[in-house]
């Protein structure tokens, strides 16, 4: 092997040149800490660069918003998700037929409402079923079965004996929905002198721009006409009277045929 300072000869596993003293092979382990440094420095730039690049960067943040419902088998709920914070977001309950809703876990009685993505959150629809006793205590639109229609008797031919027509007789009382009647009947609805005893609040007339309302316990003491009040007088339960209604101008919230 050849120096390549001095140009001499020396052996092949010299280190280093016996003639000039230099070193002729290169130190193995100075170069790779070279190697290491190299990496580190281009390590951190990548780093310092990617670090200067996302500065000033913001990601929202988020929250969750989770909707359900106490009973499925009575109502269905929709509006859950993940949204960025204080989005508004809009979350439904819809109950099922025969059920009602009722309020959420946090009070609020609106089915469909709007909420403010605060932070995380459960919102719990609870549903009622529906009977007619609850239907009445809280307004609700209740369906009641009607009389069947009635069939008035066929006339008979002319050369067989008439058969004079069905009357119905005068009954005395009947029940409603809304209250019980005592008094003259005809067609089976009221007509002439009566007496309605009512067991919840319901409107009984309109009477100069101004309706009239009966509450549970009073009682109505008057003339009817074809099932509609004529005129005559309302009194608590105590028998005070609370008003006189008078012929004309009334219109009523309910239907006298809907028995009880």
């Amino acid at each position: 092997m050849e120096c390549k300072r001095c140009h001499k000869e020396i052996a092949d596993d010299s280190v280093f040149c016996e003639h000039c003293g230099k070193r002729v092979r290169p130190n193995k382990w100075l170069l790779f800490l070279i190697i290491v440094l190299i990496l580190l420095l281009c390590c951190g730039g990548i780093w310092v660069y990617l670090s200067c690049r996302n500065e000033g960067e913001t990601y929202p943040e988020k929250v969750t918003i989770n909707v359900s419902t106490a009973d499925k088998f009575k109502g269905t709920v929709s509006g859950a998700g993940s949204y960025i914070k204080n989005d508004t977001v809009e979350i439904i309950a819809i109950a099922n037929e025969g059920c009602r809703f009722v309020s959420w876990n946090d009070g609020n009685t609106d089915s469909i409402r709007q909420v403010i993505a605060v932070r995380d959150t459960v919102y719990e629809a609870q549903f009622d079923s529906i009977s007619l006793e609850t239907s009445l205590v809280h307004g609700d639109d209740v369906t009641i079965p009607k009389d069947e229609p009635k069939v008035e008797p066929k006339d008979e031919p002319k050369d067989e004996p008439k058969v004079e027509p069905k009357v119905e007789p005068r009954l005395k009382e009947k029940n409603y929905w809304f209250g019980r009647y005592e008094g003259n009947l005809k067609n089976g609805i009221p007509e002439g002198r009566g007496v309605m005893y009512y067991n919840c609040h319901v409107q009984i007339a309109k009477h100069d721009i101004e309706p009239h309302y009966a509450e549970r316990g009073d009682y109505f003491d008057g003339v009817w006409s074809n099932g509609d009040i004529e005129v005559g007088d309302l009194y608590n339960g105590k028998g005070e009277l609370k008003y006189h209604i008078c012929p004309g101008g009334r219109t009523q919230q309910y239907e006298l045929n809907d028995d009880k």
